[in-house]
């Protein structure tokens, strides 16, 4: 071993703590214990290894290894976990890792170069320089080859249906002549329709309305196979066509799928397999039916970290793509090995849902969050397409050779309306502004509402009383990561968290407060009665907690883990928890007591006041309110929510209701790539 040196470009071996950190082979070792390190993580170490001993901050972490992403600290914290993971290390004792809170990391200790054994030969003095710059050289030119692959820029957009029906989940047919799509018309009812990309002509496909949730096209062309969700069953129909005209000849139901609460996603391989995500009351599961044999295999379960929901189908039906959550805004993409199983890491997300698509090279995966369309190749590397619009985007699919990209884009306004809870005042409308009107409570006891407002074109904070309406978050820099704003019991305070960092504003004074706390809270939920804290949920190391910030000094503890569900206090400031359709209560020394179950109901709004808890139920397109007494569990039945209303938003003391209506317009479009 050689003393420690001042570091400028690694060598390829060093060690670190008694490890072996071989960065060809992307591993670090000790004896027999080995850990391979994706190559996300291992710029991680190889950063920190560089600065040895200095602190380097987590958005200039983010800025060197995710350049030109929204920065959030999720994925971060995840590569140093793993890094920690390999060192043998923990947020204990941090021996090898070292975190600074509201700075940044370092890497403790000192680094010891291994002695290479010496070739009996020299370099000339210029020799060694120049084989260092033609090495960079060569890198930097693959890597640049590499990321210039990634390309795909707009030539011409092209508007395939504008009607007053909802069109989307578009797909190419093979030939790439037509494109089907899934039509809701104003009455509810759902049909597949097929165009004509050449004519636009546009047909129905079959004549029985259905609750279609998703299909997927034959590799030929002769058949699509359709998913429509009938009472506690998804059923699964094959759609025979006519070969070139597609015209409908017959629909036969292929498989029933029954003990699944939800379904998403559906690939069609060419040895008549099917894959796609089925949820459980427990867990979502990625699953392969094959259609020939019947018979139904578990490709990936969920676990206590990563919860698959989103699948594609590589074009040679080798891969499946799959996108899971590992925190509650996170995303890890990975992909699946049809053969074998096998999983390899591609690349985590900071924030977003993400829907994927295959290019036809196998090597490009297609990506939307809703706001972006993201080329990313199988190393991680990422490239944005210039496509910029006020509308979300959907369910993009490429056509036979990569040239179009197809996708939904959908537009929301949502209003905010007030009625009595028996219903003589009648239902008014209290915030239009033709745009996106959300999260709205009261403010305290006063009759005063906040909500948040999209009509900037992102999210801000706004206060309206009987007399006028006046902006009190403008959110200056435009951060989208604005959560839903919560009051304090006098109304004299809003805790609300921006980006990762809660915000405290005064709603007298107009002061807005940063408070200085470790970890990124992903949202308020509730502030503790009598006390100047809020229970937040956070991300620790990637996994999501429940935790209690205290207001005064930042000081955060983490009271529950839990990757799902949402929370709030009681007047005694016990926990409730609803975790897959059951509410827990959780006091303060931790004894847990399940207070309601739910069979088949959707809990869609979960309210906490002083005495009661308020909460909305969806069952098949029905739409109540009940409140349930914290003491005992008892539930009192409300009424029916009319189903011009989307969600019941809170409730003041006398019983008015704040309620949303959601109008969505979506239509199917055609973007058209440059040649080159």
């Amino acid at each position: 071993m050689t003393d420690k040196k001042n570091i400028g470009d690694l060598p390829s071996i060093f060690e670190v703590a008694g490890f072996i950190v071989d960065l060809e082979k992307g591993e670090v070792s000790k004896g027999d214990k080995i850990t391979s390190l994706e190559p996300k993580v291992l710029q991680v170490l190889i950063l920190l290894a560089q600065k040895q001993g200095q602190v380097v901050s987590q958005e200039a972490i983010f800025e060197h290894i995710w350049p030109n992403s929204i920065f959030t600290p999720t994925s971060i914290q995840r590569c140093i976990s793993v890094i920690r993971r390999a060192f043998c290390d923990d947020t204990e004792h941090q021996a090898v890792i070292k975190t600074y809170a509201k700075r940044g990391y370092s890497l403790k200790p000192e680094l010891e170069f291994i002695a290479l054994p010496q070739k009996n030969f020299k370099l000339s003095h210029w020799t060694a320089p120049f084989l260092l710059f033609l090495i960079s050289f060569v890198i930097a030119a693959v890597w640049l080859f590499q990321i210039d692959e990634l390309k795909f820029e707009i030539a011409d957009i092209r508007r395939l249906t504008a009607t007053e029906a909802i069109e989307s989940f578009a797909r190419f047919s093979p030939d790439s002549t037509h494109v089907a799509f899934i039509r809701q018309q104003i009455d509810g009812s759902k049909a597949i329709w097929i165009k004509n990309l050449t004519t636009l002509n546009e047909s129905k496909l079959h004549l029985t309305e259905m609750d279609v949730l998703a299909f997927a096209w034959s590799r030929n062309g002769r058949a699509l196979l359709f998913v429509a969700r009938e009472v506690h069953q998804y059923v699964f129909y094959r759609l025979s066509l006519k070969e070139s005209t597609y015209e409908n000849i017959s629909v036969n139901e292929v498989l029933r799928r029954d003990q699944l609460v939800a379904m998403v996603g559906l690939e069609w391989s060419a040895n008549n397999s099917i894959f796609y995500i089925g949820a459980t009351t427990d867990e979502s599961i990625v699953f392969k039916s094959n259609l020939t044999t019947g018979q139904n295999d578990i490709l990936l379960k969920q676990t206590s970290d990563y919860e698959p929901y989103s699948i594609a189908l590589s074009k040679d039906n080798n891969t499946l793509a799959i996108a899971g959550l590992i925190a509650d805004t996170s995303a890890s993409i990975v992909s699946l090995s049809i053969s074998n199983n096998d999983i390899t890491h591609i690349a985590d997300y900071p924030a977003g849902l993400f829907e994927m698509d295959w290019h036809p090279d196998n090597k490009t995966l297609l990506m939307s969050n809703g706001r972006n369309l993201t080329l990313l190749s199988l190393s991680g590397e990422t490239r944005i397409i210039p496509y910029h619009q006020h509308a979300s985007i959907y369910y993009p699919r490429f056509n036979v050779d990569g040239t179009s990209i197809l996708l939904t884009l959908e537009n929301t306004d949502i209003d905010i309306w007030q009625t009595s809870l028996d219903g003589n005042s009648g239902a008014f409308r209290v915030v239009n502004s033709n745009s996106v009107d959300d999260a709205a409570a009261y403010l305290g006891n006063s009759d005063s509402i906040i909500f948040i407002s999209k009509r900037s074109g992102y999210p801000q904070i706004y206060l309206k009383d009987s007399n006028n309406e006046k902006l009190i978050f403008p959110n200056d820099n435009r951060k989208a990561l604005l959560t839903r704003p919560k009051t304090n019991r006098t109304g004299s305070k809003l805790a609300v968290s921006l980006n990762g960092v809660v915000q405290l504003i005064d709603i007298d004074s107009g002061v807005i407060e940063p408070i200085k706390h470790q970890f990124y809270v992903d949202s308020v939920l509730h502030w503790y009665f009598e006390q100047e804290a809020v229970l937040v949920d956070i991300l620790i190391e990637g996994k999501r907690w429940f935790a209690r910030l205290d207001l005064k000094n930042g000081n955060i503890q983490p009271l529950v883990s839990s990757l799902q569900g949402t929370a709030l206090l009681t007047q005694k400031n016990e926990l409730l928890l609803l975790k897959k359709n059951v509410i827990h209560k959780i006091d303060q020394q931790g004894a847990k007591k399940r207070l309601k179950e739910f069979n088949g109901e959707i809990v869609t709004a979960f309210i906490g006041k002083s005495d009661y808890l308020y909460y909305q139920l969806n069952d098949k397109g029905k739409k109540s309110l009940w409140k349930m007494d914290y003491s005992d569990g008892a539930v009192i039945f409300l009424g029916s929510i009319d189903s011009q209303f989307e969600q019941v938003l809170d409730v003041n003391k006398e019983g008015v209701l704040l309620l949303s209506s959601l109008n969505i317009k979506k239509d199917i479009v055609l973007l058209e790539s440059k040649s080159y």
